[in-house]
């Protein structure tokens, strides 16, 4: 679990309403966020980032940069920053990565395996952990209770 409080659980049944999950986030996002995403291998985090760029209005495709680390994907107002550290074994390979450099009003950030460099993250980071089981996906999102967020869980919950 992050930092900060449970702000809700969502469930998602199948991968195209994970996505769709992530699309309504991506039409509420402000200049500034970063968004942790956890959860075992295959469980939909760049399904979901999928589904956030959608919403953001990027129009170009989304795959995980697990080997280039980083993908940036314009959008306006918000650039999207897509982060994977997955293959970062340290605290200094994660300060080299330069990441602090997207921490900024223009872009929106989101972190796959980003739950082991937290101390190193914005204090406001919104976590959420992709549970699998089966075909269908618990996510647990915490952070700071914003009227967003709230909005945000609010609606993927009915």
């Amino acid at each position: 679990m992050g930092r900060h409080a449970l702000l809700g659980e969502i469930v998602s049944r199948s991968a195209k309403e994970l996505a769709n999950h992530g699309a309504e986030l991506g039409k509420l996002v402000t200049g500034g966020m970063v968004i942790v995403l956890a959860g075992p291998l295959g469980a939909g985090k760049t399904t979901f980032v999928q589904g956030l760029a959608r919403g953001m209005g990027v129009n170009t495709p989304v795959t995980s940069p697990t080997f280039a680390l980083i993908h940036l994907h314009e959008a306006c107002p918000f650039t999207l920053v897509h982060c994977d550290l997955y293959r970062l074994q340290s605290e200094e390979e994660f300060e080299q990565l330069g990441l602090w450099e997207y921490f900024a009003p223009r872009y929106v950030v989101a972190i796959e395996w980003g739950q082991a460099f937290l101390a190193g993250l914005p204090e406001n980071c919104v976590q959420i952990d992709i549970l699998p089981s089966g075909e269908q996906r618990l996510l647990r999102v915490s952070g700071e209770n914003t009227t967003a967020l709230e909005k945000w869980v609010r609606s993927c919950q009915s």
